[in-house]
């Protein structure tokens, strides 16, 4: 670190991180693409005097979305959406049809299988407190849900008692990913505390309360 501490140039570095954060950067996908070709450019200019970039065949789909966006109906603000959740939108989530979809919204607590027992998810869009993936089997695969919203976080960032978590750990969420399944052409959302606490009080105010979904994957 020493030997490099004063050679380190920190205004670069950000540029770097500020041109990559704009990307999904999945291998394959424009993001990753754009990423490499921005650093291999900065590389050349350097005047480095071996610049190479290696190509390999991809082994699985590349994924990419330009549009995400999930709200509660009849309300203008949307819960979740890639201007406000770069990262909501879950890897693999296929495309909504031409103007979006509106669906029941069905909260099944932690997620379990037991906690589906008597709810009725087939082609609602299922929100649930565990992990994304396994709440995406259940709820899609198992019992035919349009898509899942999983508020899934490390314990220290959501402890089990809301009241000990502070103010900017609300909006805290973490990327996932669901299944690739192009036959049942499904999606997921993770959301962070707030949002999921807005889902929530629309519950409870409407028990039948709907949700507009709107994706443009690739």
């Amino acid at each position: 670190y020493n030997a490099l501490a004063d050679r380190f140039d920190e205004a670069a570095a950000m540029e770097i991180v500020a041109f990559m954060q704009q990307y999904w950067r999945l291998a394959g996908n424009p993001g990753f693409d754009a990423s490499i070709d921005h650093i291999h450019g900065r590389l050349i200019k350097a005047k480095l005097p071996v610049v190479r970039v290696d190509e390999y065949p991809n082994g699985g789909p590349a994924w990419d979305y330009s549009h995400g966006t999930l709200s509660i109906e009849g309300e203008t603000t949307p819960v979740l959406s890639r201007e406000q959740d770069r990262v909501s939108l879950a890897i693999n989530s296929f495309s909504t049809p031409p103007g979006g979809l509106a669906a029941r919204l069905v909260d099944v607590g932690p997620g379990t299988a037991a906690d589906f027992t008597g709810k009725d998810v087939k082609g609602a869009v299922v929100l649930g407190d565990g992990a994304i993936g396994a709440l995406w089997r259940e709820a899609v695969r198992n019992r035919g849900a349009a898509g899942v919203i999983s508020t899934q976080l490390p314990a220290y960032i959501r402890p089990a008692d809301p009241a000990a978590m502070d103010e900017a750990h609300k909006d805290v969420l973490q990327w996932g990913s669901v299944p690739y399944d192009d036959k049942v052409k499904a999606f997921g959302f993770k959301a962070s505390w707030r949002a999921a606490s807005r889902l929530r009080e629309a519950l409870g105010k409407n028990p039948t309360a709907t949700v507009r979904v709107e994706i443009a994957s690739s």
